[in-house]
């Protein structure tokens, strides 16, 4: 399909950047697999409580605290709810009872909120524009014509003042170590792509990126029976650099400039080192397997479903 712009947001990138083919099966053709990710749902799940919860409390005050947390709570189901019709999923301790309790110990946790934190905005679509380039960017193209435009997308999930000071705000749940995610995130760049889009999109200016993190984990005893859920919250601030958002809008330009080439010509190849990482194997090997071309709109193979993905059309309305 033949188009004048390039819309990347960092899930984009990070397929590319991953293997071209699973770029062009997922975002091109819009083709997944009907086993959902029972993580990315308990991911969804947590973003829309939170999103219920502080939209109420910006509208509304620290004064109405419970009923912000049943409009978290009635965000969070309906999220759950569809994503479970959607996909099959093989469920495990991540139950949306977890998300309930979580919730719960969430604001006990960070009880002094009423007093340190003022929410400025909610969700928040980016759309940053990239063009025109600079000389130096051009000369990085080379001879590969460009896009007339190029449109980074993506969310923020809050706008925030802590103790008077401005942040971005970002959501993260994981069963990892919270130390070593938050070394691991501190050079991430969905993380610095966010720095970059607020300082050009926002009537904000952010000191950094709050990265507020819920880790939930548990074990299976000998009979297969998932023990107690670990539960633990932390806020940790990453902060970004000139030359750190100059080096991410430089790489990102570059996987602009071999997405359009590819694109224009045809060609996007399999990247076999990514067809099997920490211990799963790609849920589009099965298709690469068969060595077959596949086209938009050809028919969708056994077990895959058609399923689209545009972060700025895929924001989703909790409750009317």
């Amino acid at each position: 399909m033949e188009t004048n712009e390039l819309v990347l947001d960092n899930s984009g990138r990070q397929l590319w950047r991953q293997c071209h083919q699973k770029y062009y099966l997922q975002t091109i053709c819009g083709l997944r697999s009907v086993w959902g990710s029972t993580a990315l749902r308990y991911g969804s799940t947590w973003h829309a409580f939170l999103e219920g919860f502080y939209s109420i409390i910006k509208q509304d005050g620290w004064g109405h605290k419970e009923f912000a947390l049943i409009t978290g709570l009635t965000f969070a189901k309906k999220t759950w709810d569809e994503e479970t019709a959607k996909y099959q999923f093989n469920d495990d301790y991540r139950s949306f009872d977890a998300i309930s309790e979580g919730a719960l110990k969430y604001l006990q946790h960070f009880a002094e909120d009423e007093g340190s934190l003022k929410i400025i905005g909610t969700e928040k679509i980016l759309e940053v524009e990239m063009t025109p380039l600079s000389l130096e960017e051009l000369h990085l193209w080379g001879e590969v014509p460009f896009p007339p435009r190029i449109l980074f997308t993506g969310k923020i999930d809050l706008q925030v003042e802590m103790f008077g000071s401005p942040w971005i705000w970002d959501a993260k749940t994981t069963g990892n170590q919270l130390s070593i995610e938050s070394s691991r995130l501190h050079r991430s760049a969905q993380l610095m792509g966010y720095s970059y889009g607020a300082s050009k999109v926002l009537d904000f200016v952010p000191n950094g990126t709050l990265i507020s993190f819920f880790h939930t984990s548990a074990r299976k005893n000998k009979d297969g029976v998932y023990g107690t859920i670990k539960m633990d919250f932390a806020r940790v601030p990453h902060i970004f650099t000139d030359k750190d958002l100059e080096t991410w809008r430089k790489s990102y330009l570059v996987v602009c400039k071999e997405i359009w080439e590819a694109t224009k010509v045809g060609v996007f190849d399999q990247c076999q080192d990514s067809c099997y990482a920490y211990n799963h194997a790609c849920s589009y090997s099965r298709i690469c397997e068969q060595n077959k071309e596949f086209l938009p709109g050809d028919e969708i193979p056994e077990g895959f479903m058609y399923d689209p993905w545009d972060v700025r059309k895929d924001a989703k309305k909790h409750i009317d």
